[in-house]
């Protein structure tokens, strides 16, 4: 599967599931509520130390109370981190999907499932229509547009220049 098609399948995905919790722009603990609530699933976010290994996040299972441990580099800034547990909860969402009838079709390798999680991540937290509208409401001057967006969205502004990419709109 190309990587557009990867991109595609993840906004559609996000867009959906916006549209099922019902706001234009939820935040990141309306998806963990819309995720309880319709799959039954437990979470557990934990902030760790994981400067020796080479993820930001990463997520499992946890046997013992059958919730998903969602874990973010603590040493990574607070914008980061919300976007590790927005990918990381994309992983589960993959999980579910087949149940909710958002995907259909399976991502082929490894980097197509990261590309789905980064790109959902992104949509979500920076909704399309969202995102443009404010993007066409700021400055021209990059450097102001970009960090009032970040600041607006609770994201990066590297974050903010692919969201921008990814729309077309630099």
């Amino acid at each position: 599967m190309r990587f557009s098609q990867v991109n595609q399948k993840a906004e559609r995905t996000a867009s959906a599931v916006i549209s099922a919790i019902g706001k234009e722009e939820p935040s990141l603990a309306d998806l963990i509520t819309w995720l309880t609530d319709n799959f039954g699933i437990k979470f557990e976010v934990s902030p760790m130390d994981l400067s020796n290994h080479p993820v930001c996040g990463l997520v499992f299972q946890n046997p013992t109370t059958q919730a998903y441990k969602v874990v973010v580099d603590r040493n990574d800034s607070a914008e980061r981190q919300r976007f590790s547990v927005c990918h990381e909860l994309a992983h589960i969402l993959r999980e579910k999907e087949l149940v909710f009838g958002f995907f259909d079709g399976n991502l082929e390798n490894h980097n197509s499932e990261e590309r789905f999680c980064n790109r959902f991540a992104a949509a979500f937290l920076m909704p399309e229509k969202s995102f443009r509208t404010k993007w066409a409401s700021m400055s021209e001057n990059f450097l102001i547009k970009k960090y009032s967006i970040a600041e607006y969205f609770g994201v990066s502004k590297e974050t903010v220049m692919y969201r921008a990419l990814e729309l077309g709109l630099q």
